[in-house]
This record gives structure tokens, C-alpha cells and sequence, in this order.
């Protein structure tokens, strides 16, 4: 059927009251660089807030902002939430901000995240447990939803032979820390630029390997203020850019293969299934029941309209998760997102024999 996106339905508009963890068991960094970011800072300040993945710090570079409003509001949100740091420092521009940012980082996977931008509730929780499966990978990525001032899905199939080309990856992701320092982490230059385009390019130039994950789980704000439309709009700077990427892209390693989900199946589909035991759990709320549905797909039918209408008519002591275990496209997805944060689409980030292995850590 004819997939058809909400785009109404943007991941922050609320914050909610999903379970805090302690920065000393951080398991993920996520890192923004922040410069007179105020406007749009509080939803995104809540769509980080409201992962269902607790494990997280936060590490937020005030790249010496001038609107003190804008700085008072940063303090403020970041006062409510121990895992979130504060890095004050004179302005340098996004790549400086986000290298003060990786220099703090407590844990050895990076996920950028601008001051303006979203994530859908899962975002950290499959880019974590994907790197857990996957040691040999750099880097793992979602398909992402463009919106605002342009509204689009953005799914490209990877390929290192057009990233020479074309910047077919947004900035965020997973990135592993170790494997991002290598590459000198975010170069900094004496102007605007790519920077996020160059960082690929640097990873594949030394033969780093990504994954690409299916799901439109990262949020990218389109507006013609924004930093890269304004480079595109000057030609010194724009020269500039395209001059580095030109010379960055001379070394790309075009061999370099992105593991693709979903992917299909193969003998390993027969593999016993097997456990993967939790390090941290959720603390169990006093009172509350936890119930997980697990469901093959979300699709428009009678069988999906009944499980929507269970959810929505239990009483409240019920927290409901959905795990869902054909590869579809799942076109009632953010239906089922309306009513719970916890919704899982194996095959969108996983390998059939693993799926036993994110059922067994999920529920214990």
C-alpha cells in the first residue's frame, strides 16, 4: 500500500515522564553544539529527554552564544537532568563545539545532535543495541524525515562511490569515539564549511564501515536561515567547501560496503535462538503494569485497527510496548506511536537470529 507520513506528528512537542537513569551508567553520549539556540532548543531538549533508552549523557557546548535569554533557557532545561553537562566557550564554530564535546565524552559511542533538530523516542536505544551486534561497524544511521520549511522521507541506499559526489548521509548517527578520533574527529577550518560531509569522507578514506538501519527515526529541520543553505548562497564559500570536499573525497575507500537493513534472510535465519542478558534495567513503577505485544507487522486491516483499539481502552496501570517482526514498511506506525513511545520494528535494524536476543534483553 501507498505509505503516507504525518508530518504533524513531530517527535518534543511534550515532555514526558520517562524514567531518569544516573549519568554514571551512561552507555551512549550524545553531543550538541549550541549558539544562540534558543528558539527551536526546548522541543529538541525534549525529544532527548523522552527516549525510551535512560541510559544516555549529554554533553551541550555553549559555543559562546550572545543572547543571553537564549543561554539562561539552555541552563535552565539542562538544570533538569543530571546527565546533561554544560561546556561554556568562546566561539569557534560547530566543529570546535562538537570536538570539546567528544573530548568530554564518558562513553565510546558519539551521537551528534543539533540544537534544532529531533529523535523519535527509540533513536538511542536501536543505535546502541545495532552497535552491540555489530563490532565491526563505525558508524550506524536511520533514514530521517525532513520537515518544516521542506517536508520529505529521505531513504538512499549507501554507496562510498557517490559520497564522493553527493552527501547522501545526514550528521547524525552512532558514531564509535575511538574510530572518530582516529580521523581527527570534526576538522576545523577558518570558515564555514561541511563538516559533517568531510567526516564521512575521513572515515571511508580509512576504511570505515557503517550500517544503515530502516525507520525515519532522526528529525532534520529544513530552513533557509540554516548554516548550509546560507553557505550554498554565498559562492566564496561555497568554493571553499566544494575545494575541501574535492580534496577529501581523493582518498575515499570506494570498496567500503554499508551492511543494509532490513536485509535478507540466510542460513542464519536458522540459528538457535539465544539470550542477551540486560546490564541495567528500568525500575518498575509502583503499581504499574507492563504488557509487550509482539505483532508481525502495522499495517491498515481489521487485526491492526482491534490491537490499536485494545491499547487505547486499557486502563492506565498498563505501559504497552509493540514489537513487530516482518519486514514492512508499517504505514500505522505513528498510530501505534500515539500510544506508546515503545515501538519496535525488528527487521528495520536487526537480523532474524537476533531477534530472540532483543526480545529476551528487553524484557528482562
Amino acid at each position: 500500500m501507498q505509505y503516507s507520513f504525518d508530518y504533524t506528528k513531530e517527535p518534543g512537542r511534550v515532555r514526558k515522564n520517562h524514567v531518569q537513569a544516573s549519568p554514571e551508567q551512561a552507555l551512549v553520549t550524545v553531543i550538541t553544539g549550541f549558539y544562540n539556540a534558543g528558539r527551536y532548543f526546548e522541543q529538541t531538549f525534549n525529544s532527548v529527554m523522552n527516549q525510551t533508552f535512560p541510559w544516555f549523557e549529554w554533553v551541550i557546548v555553549n559555543d559562546g552564544s550572545t543572547s543571553q535569554e537564549d543561554v539562561e533557557l539552555l541552563c535552565r532545561l539542562a538544570a533538569t537532568d543530571r546527565r546533561v553537562r554544560i561546556i561554556h566557550q568562546e566561539n569557534g564554530g560547530l566543529s570546535a563545539a562538537r570536538n570539546a564535546a567528544v573530548a568530554d565524552a564518558r562513553t565510546d559511542l558519539i551521537v551528534p545532535l543539533d540544537a534544532d533538530d529531533l529523535i523519535e523516542p527509540q533513536y538511542l536505544q536501536v543505535l546502541w543495541f545495532v552497535m552491540q551486534r555489530h563490532p565491526e561497524a563505525a558508524w550506524c544511521y536511520t533514514d530521517n524525515v525532513g520537515f518544516q520549511e521542506q517536508q520529505y522521507l529521505w531513504k538512499r541506499e549507501f554507496s562510498a562511490e557517490l559520497m564522493k559526489r553527493e552527501n547522501i548521509l545526514t550528521y547524525s548517527a552512532a558514531i564509535r569515539k575511538k574510530d572518530l578520533e582516529e580521523v581527527g574527529c570534526y576538522i576545523v577550518e577558518k570558515q564555514l564549511y561541511n563538516e559533517d560531509w568531510r567526516t564521512w569522507l575521513n572515515l571511508l578514506s580509512a576504511h570505515k564501515k557503517p550500517v544503515h538501519l530502516s525507520g525515519y527515526l532522526f528529525w532534520y529541520r529544513r530552513l533557509s536561515s540554516g548554516m548550509l543553505s546560507s553557505l550554498n548562497k554565498d559562492p566564496e564559500k561555497k568554493a571553499f567547501c566544494e575545494a575541501i570536499i574535492e580534496q577529501a573525497s581523493k582518498t575515499v575507500d570506494t570498496a567500503v560496503t554499508a551492511i543494509e537493513y532490513p536485509r535478507p534472510n540466510s542460513e542464519a535465519e536458522f540459528t538457535p535462538p539465544w539470550r542477551m542478558h540486560a546490564k541495567q534495567q528500568l525500575p518498575k513503577e509502583e503499581g504499574k503494569k507492563r504488557v509487550l505485544m509482539l505483532l508481525p507487522w502495522l499495517e491498515m486491516g481489521g487485526a491492526d485497527q482491534f490491537n490499536l483499539d485494545l491499547i487505547r481502552t486499557l486502563p492506565q496501570e498498563y505501559e504497552v510496548s509493540v514489537i513487530t517482526t516482518l519486514p514492512d514498511q508499517n504505514p500505522w506506525k505513528q498510530r501505534f506511536g500515539d500510544l506508546t513511545d515503545e515501538v519496535y520494528c525488528l527487521a528495520d535494524f536487526l537480523d532474524s537470529c537476533d531477534y530472540s536476543a532483543f526480545i529476551s534483553w528487553y524484557i528482562e
